[in-house]
């Protein structure tokens, strides 16, 4: 659906009789988005780029997900939400500007590690998430519509399948996730950090979070440790031996995802090389000494 004045108004009917202005965002590699000035007031609307069944998105997930969040502060808040059209907006939030490196340093590694752990004290998520089940999704859809994908992911799935299996078990403590936390996914106001895009956000073992998290700041082996203490209270083994491995679940799941994107979206975006860069990682991981390390370490 192309967002027009014509058909905002159908969806808040409120809004008619005001001055709307609509500013295309060029941000994010899922949605289109958009900044919606409503007489004095702004806000920011979300919709899918493409037909979400391929990416496996529950649009009513990702609303009652945020508002969880929105209601303990650590998302802007919901103004309106409509199913049918898959729109979710929220209040405008100007954020500074943040990247991989602004995570690497005070206050910023604590801002974000706090804002993490209040998102795991929430309300319960609507429905779980797990990237190996994602992983399988990705790969049937591969197969059957004939997509792209470089021979050295098929190569190491055995791998990733064997990782996979092993994390299952540690999935009897799922807390509420966001599980897709990068830079662009996090608005910097005021010395506060909110969550935003909660399309993959489930109920999920918090070491995949943190796992993801470590390899979207790309951070060092020291800044995991830390990320590990801060989180858990402690540093061992088992621990960040499950962080790591998450780590390279969350590359490989998004490196399908980047693939699927490749042949679907409409955005102008290289996704191919996005996840070339992902995959690379991957490969790097599964045939380093410490692979096997972590795996005993389990």
């Amino acid at each position: 659906m192309d967002i027009t004045i014509e058909k905002l108004i159908e969806i808040i009917p409120n809004w008619r009789n005001k001055k709307i202005i609509i500013s295309p965002i060029k941000s994010g590699l899922t949605n289109l988005n958009y900044k919606i000035d409503v007489d004095n007031q702004s806000y920011f609307l979300s919709q899918p780029d493409t037909d979400s069944q391929f990416l496996s998105i529950n649009f009513y997930n990702k609303y009652i997900n945020n508002d969880n969040c929105a209601k303990s502060k650590i998302s802007p808040s919901i103004y309106h939400f409509n199913e049918t059209h898959k729109v979710i907006i929220t209040d405008f939030v100007l954020s500074q500007s943040i990247s991989k490196l602004t995570f690497h340093h005070e206050p910023y590694f604590s801002l974000l590690i706090e804002m993490v752990k209040k998102m795991y004290h929430v309300k319960p998520f609507f429905q779980e998430f797990n990237m190996f089940t994602l992983i399988k999704k990705y790969m049937v859809i591969i197969s059957q519509q004939n997509l792209i994908l470089p021979q050295i992911a098929f190569d190491k799935f055995e791998k990733i399948n064997f990782i996979g299996n092993k994390l299952e078990k540690f999935r009897n403590e799922l807390v509420p996730c966001h599980n897709d936390i990068l830079p662009e996914n996090i608005l910097s106001k005021n010395n506060k950090l909110l969550l935003i895009d909660f399309d993959y956000s489930g109920n999920n073992d918090a070491c995949f979070d943190l796992g993801n998290l470590s390899v979207e700041m790309e951070f060092s082996e020291i800044q995991v440790n830390k990320l590990v203490l801060h989180y858990f209270g402690e540093i061992n083994n088992h621990l960040v031996s499950r962080v790591n491995l998450h780590g390279i679940m969350s590359d490989y799941g998004w490196t399908l995802w980047s693939y699927v994107q490749n042949s679907i979206s409409n955005i102008d975006f290289n996704f191919s090389h996005y996840g070339k860069s992902r995959l690379d990682r991957v490969v790097k991981k599964l045939d380093s000494p410490s692979f096997n390390i972590w795996m005993k370490n389990l």
